[in-house]
């Protein structure tokens, strides 16, 4: 009788353990993927939303690694640090021309960074994230751009879900 008693005690523990597998499962899989808020000009702080548009550009994640065209890393001097000193964006420069097609680059030792390429005309063109390998992240932006200026935002998020560690440079925007 008591050998019966452990084998239900164990087949119920085993059953709870399927159980809570298959609803974590679930749960995850609904989860959408992050993305910023759509007020991009208000200017406050910016929390992850579950919107996304399918119209919105984004990046090829390039693993750290640089482009073959792209040449070396823009020198320190002119790269951007974030106030944090977490992000560093070697390239694009500030006031550089960037179209489709362009690389993004830089160095950090969080997990990932987020990005946002913003056109001054119609909001947002591009977003998403890039993972950091052996302290470097890069990618390739892809986007169909309305006007001529735009901004790039790099950043990443606090565990409440706010951008933090940002950086935002002034671009000039080429089709």
């Amino acid at each position: 009788m008591i050998k019966n008693k452990k084998l239900y005690f164990i087949i119920i523990i085993f059953a709870l353990i399927l159980c809570t597998g298959y609803f974590s499962f679930v749960f995850i899989r609904n989860q959408s993927i992050p993305t910023s808020s759509s007020e991009y000009s208000s200017g406050g702080d910016r929390t992850q939303s579950s919107s996304n548009s399918s119209s919105q550009g984004g990046a090829t994640d390039l693993g750290g690694a640089l482009p073959k065209d792209a040449g070396s890393s823009a020198p320190s001097s002119l790269g951007t640090s974030s106030s944090s000193g977490e992000i560093f964006l070697n390239m694009p420069i500030s006031g550089a021309t960037i179209k489709s097609g362009s690389a993004i680059a830089g160095t950090s030792y969080l997990g990932s960074i987020q990005y946002r390429l913003v056109d001054s005309s119609i909001g947002v063109l591009a977003q998403g994230d890039l993972n950091v390998v052996d302290g470097r992240f890069s990618g390739i932006l892809h986007f169909t751009p309305q006007s001529t200026k735009g901004e790039l935002v790099i950043f990443s998020y606090d565990p409440s879900g706010s951008e933090t560690n940002s950086i935002r440079i002034q671009l000039a925007l080429g089709k």
